[in-house]
């Protein structure tokens, strides 16, 4: 015998042989092991949207881009929804959908993608949707996500316009408004995102805007806030938030967006979206692939940080057309209720 085989001795015992590996094949062995390494160590969300029981609705058939468009759900019915409903049937949700669909035309976030019918069908019954749209030409995908709030719009809107309270709520460890005022349209806002070990940590700037057009023309049926990428160190100069800077990369671009209906006084639907190039040595297409799952994670906390206000707390918000969210006489406890009308005096005799 010859080889790796071995050979035979002269006792009949055969010698075995085993060839030193080569340069290549530890490369692809420590390539491996560290990829595996890091999924199982700094990944553990990625395993639990693989093995997800509630698998995400996933769209491959490619989309227009900067369409924005909502779903096609067929006629409308004439079910309507309480005004104090705290849950709501797929059949009182239909009308609503076909009543705002006109209006999508208006939306302030071009890269917004369409989510597919079926997952507003099954929001009302199975909760929190999302999935991932694939555009024809581009690597990256676009995550979306799709719930049903119990909880005023108003209070929703307070959480996506509150960045400043993200940290320890959100997988962010800095954002600050750094251009324009807090909760106001127009505002930049610097952001941060800590890496495990090999990566380096990521940081990005958005401009957020208010859909005025669009909560216009609706009357007030649809809530926009629209996350522009506006990734720029030159925007930084002279900016105490500079300091951030420090052993980190920018993202290459992002965008997300977040629309508010009304479907009651304690209801909201809630659509939500994401498209990020994280840049530097992370695989943009594969990554964006498992978006989903953290588009999930984002809506709840977003929930959690929103259940948190107080009713005072609306006066440091305005509506998207920039009118006060609410006006002291609207908020319980900042105004004292009007003196009671003294009783008319009898008649005299």
């Amino acid at each position: 015998m010859t080889g790796d085989q071995g050979d035979t001795d002269s006792d009949g015992f055969v010698e075995l042989r085993v060839r030193k590996p080569t340069n290549r094949w530890i490369v692809v062995v420590f390539v491996v092991g560290l990829g595996a390494w890091l999924v199982h160590e700094n990944y553990p969300n990625l395993i639990r949207d693989l093995t997800d029981p509630d698998p995400p609705i996933t769209d491959r058939r490619g989309e227009r881009e900067t369409t924005g468009e909502g779903p096609s759900v067929g006629p409308a019915r004439t079910t309507e929804i309480s005004a104090t409903a705290n849950k709501v049937t797929y059949a009182e949700l239909k009308p609503v959908l076909n009543q705002v669909q006109p209006f999508r035309k208006y939306r302030a976030c071009k890269a917004a993608p369409r989510i597919p019918a079926t997952a507003y069908r099954a929001v009302p019954k199975n909760g929190i949707q999302s999935g991932i749209l694939i555009n024809e030409g581009h690597e990256v995908a676009k995550a979306w996500g799709l719930a049903i709030v119990n909880l005023p719009a108003e209070q929703m809107w307070m959480a996506v316009n509150d960045e400043e309270s993200y940290p320890g709520t959100l997988p962010v460890t800095v954002s600050e408004v750094f251009l324009g005022e807090p909760h106001k349209d127009g505002r930049h806002v610097f952001q941060k995102m800590s890496l495990p070990g090999p990566f380096a940590d990521r940081w990005w700037i958005i401009r957020k805007n208010a859909g005025q057009e669009i909560f216009a023309a609706s009357e007030g049926r649809i809530w926009e806030a629209c996350a522009e990428n506006a990734t720029n160190a030159s925007l930084l100069e002279g900016k105490a938030v500079k300091r951030h800077l420090k052993e980190a990369e920018p993202v290459n671009w992002t965008w997300a967006g977040w629309t508010l209906i009304p479907l009651s006084e304690n209801l909201t639907l809630v659509e939500y979206f994401t498209w990020t190039d994280p840049g530097g040595s992370l695989p943009a297409g594969p990554a964006s692939r498992f978006a989903s799952g953290a588009v999930k994670r984002t809506m709840a906390k977003i929930e959690t940080l929103a259940r948190r206000y107080k009713p005072e707390d609306m006066l440091r918000f305005t509506r998207p057309d920039g009118t006060p969210l609410a006006k002291p006489v609207d908020v319980d406890g900042l105004a004292e209720p009007p003196p009671a009308e003294e009783p008319p005096e009898p008649p005299t005799p």
